[in-house]
């Protein structure tokens, strides 16, 4: 059996008292207990993406094992990217950061402090490093995909909505149609979501809150991106963004959430993760089983 941990929205920060921290080393001693053999993590590693930030976050991982390419895949979340916003009254400029953030050069930063999860990927671009794919135990294929869009007044103001500009929306082809993965268990790794709260059910605290923010933390053009997906052929995707473990089907296609890890959106307030078990020998067309994992 091949177990593979998904966790999402870790948004380390750099203060030496960081209760995220302490979550996060809590969380990787549990997925060390259960004895997975790989870490995804879909985004949201930092909370502002600076040198001390990445710095904690490859401490822990290498403490545990987990800095290297057979052992952890990571995509990036708009976080990485855009950092978040100030509180107190300076919050008014975090738009205006956002405009002025160098978008690639922060991409290719993430790249960087993640060399080592990189190494056994093929990147069909080493400038914008994203998609990406990971060959994992000879039969997983990994696809990473960047789904932060790029800074603008209209579609993304504060650096938190989604999209997948035309471009890489055909390496992303290339790569699901590719021969080397036809056999393959096919994973794709994105942070943003592909469904939306529901209006008629906001007595949900958490798609209260969701529906609120409904412009800005939105995919644009995601019916495009999601029959591209089903054209192609996947098995699973997984993302985070919304701060909910959860998981759904969207015309028979599953997505799973293992946002609330560390910092849960929720009443209850429990951490929650996904595993994926991975059988040695596929029976009766079970490509794969889903555990949910309550810390």
């Amino acid at each position: 059996m091949y177990r593979i941990a998904h966790i999402s929205d870790l948004h380390i920060k750099k203060e030496e008292h960081d209760a995220n921290t302490q979550i996060f080393l809590d969380l990787l001693a549990d997925i060390v207990k259960r004895n997975c053999n790989h870490l995804f993590i879909t985004g949201d590693i930092t909370d502002n993406a600076n040198d001390e930030e990445y710095s904690k976050v490859k401490n822990l991982l290498s403490k545990c094992n987990f800095l290297n390419s057979a052992t952890l895949t990571v995509t990036i979340g708009n976080h990485d990217i855009f950092g978040g916003a100030k509180k107190g009254p300076e919050v008014f400029l975090f738009p205006t950061e956002c405009k002025n953030t160098n978008y690639y050069n922060k991409v290719k930063k993430f790249h960087e402090q993640f060399n080592e999860s990189f190494e056994q990927a093929k990147l069909l671009d080493e400038d914008t490093v994203f998609p990406f794919l990971k060959i994992l135990n000879d039969k997983i294929a990994i696809i990473g995909i960047n789904s932060i869009a790029e800074w603008s007044s209209d579609l993304n103001p504060t650096g938190s909505n989604g999209n997948i500009n035309d471009n890489n929306l055909k390496s992303i082809k290339d790569i699901l149609t590719s021969k080397k993965i036809r056999n393959k268990l096919k994973i794709i790794l994105i942070h943003h979501q592909f469904n939306k709260p529901v209006k008629g059910k906001l007595d949900d605290e958490q798609n209260m809150w969701l529906y609120s923010e409904r412009r800005t933390m939105r995919l644009h053009n995601k019916k495009r991106i999601f029959k591209l997906f089903k054209k192609t052929g996947f098995d699973l995707i997984l993302h985070g963004h919304t701060h909910i473990t959860n998981s759904h089907k969207l015309k028979g296609s599953l997505f799973v959430n293992s946002s609330a890890s560390v910092i849960p959106f929720t009443k209850d307030k429990k951490k929650r993760y996904h595993i994926i078990n991975i059988p040695d020998k596929t029976e009766r067309g079970n490509k794969f089983t889903l555990d949910v994992i309550t810390l």
